[in-house]
């Protein structure tokens, strides 16, 4: 079980090392660990210094956000980190630049790392860089930093990470959230079971579970992006019916945005169970603790 004492360095500058944070493949859960812990203490502590003033990242968001984006961008703030935002319409990739051209571009220029958020796989790849690259989101597949958020939010309510059923329902094919999130939990040993809305699912198993994660349908992935609101709610979404019936210890999770009366009835949003919104209030301080590791705070 994960201890609460915070033994992690904090503050103070450290030499700065080349690291990543792409996936949680790639970390182990001592590390991940580190970053949970990291992430509770600057939820619970203002900013006090800016630790790593003059560090210069660029974010080059190749999808739209607003969450994932704001909050990464406060996160560098917090830490004094200098932000350049790139328009991909407006780069030299719409020019046919191959991406790790680009990245030697960048380092050459004296940025320190990127934050971005891709279509596809192209980040994941390995890159001889010494550029700190961050994940924000890759198409389908990847997006670590919403997995760390929702991890912080499930510990502060239940007061551990590991030993939990965690039920994610909804538009899993084309989740990235839900892709994070099972390999970040079975990485940490918890019960993750994905429930598919193309699936006729039991509704009975899923409200068993200590955590219901919900999900957006992805309707910018769809051929079909035709949906029938009232039909959906009642197939797949959390009414008001079902949600009376979780666990009394139980919490909902969704990682935004939502469609009201479609995945989650407007009735429930507000409900004490429902931690959408704290789920958005840690999403600062999970970003902070990213930038700290990669930028050499923690081991």
């Amino acid at each position: 079980m994960l201890q609460t004492g915070l033994e992690v360095n904090l503050l103070g500058h450290t030499q700065h090392t080349k690291k990543h944070f792409l996936d949680f493949n790639q970390l182990s859960v001592e590390t991940i660990h580190g970053l949970l812990l990291k992430a509770i203490f600057f939820a619970q502590n203002p900013p006090l210094v800016k630790k790593y003033e003059g560090k210069k990242f660029l974010f080059y968001f190749k999808e739209p956000s607003t969450r994932t984006s704001l909050s990464f961008q406060l996160a560098a703030k917090n830490l004094g980190i200098e932000v350049f935002n790139l328009e991909e319409q407006m780069s030299s990739f719409v020019k046919g630049e191959d991406f790790k051209d680009g990245l030697r571009v960048f380092e050459a220029m004296g940025l320190d790392g990127i934050v971005m958020r891709s279509k596809g796989m192209e980040l994941l790849d390995q890159y001889d860089t010494n550029l700190s690259l961050v994940n924000a989101g890759a198409g389908c597949f990847y997006h670590p930093s919403q997995a760390l958020l929702d991890l912080v939010t499930m510990h502060q309510h239940f007061g551990k990470s590991e030993g939990l059923k965690i039920a994610i329902v909804g538009d899993t094919q084309h989740s990235r959230v839900a892709a994070s999130n099972q390999r970040l939990h079975e990485k940490l040993g918890n019960e993750v079971k994905l429930y598919s809305d193309q699936d006729e699912n039991n509704w009975d198993e899923i409200l068993k579970a200590d955590v219901l994660m919900m999900l957006r349908v992805q309707f910018e992935r769809h051929q079909d992006s035709h949906h029938d609101n009232t039909s959906y709610l009642q197939k797949n979404g959390l009414t008001m019916q079902r949600y009376s019936k979780l666990k009394p210890n139980a919490i909902v999770m969704h990682p935004g945005p939502f469609n009201r009366d479609m995945e989650i009835a407007s009735e429930v949003i507000n409900q004490p169970k429902v931690k959408i919104f704290e789920q958005v209030s840690y999403g600062v301080p999970a970003r902070m603790a990213i930038f700290d590791y990669v930028l050499g705070g923690l081991s």
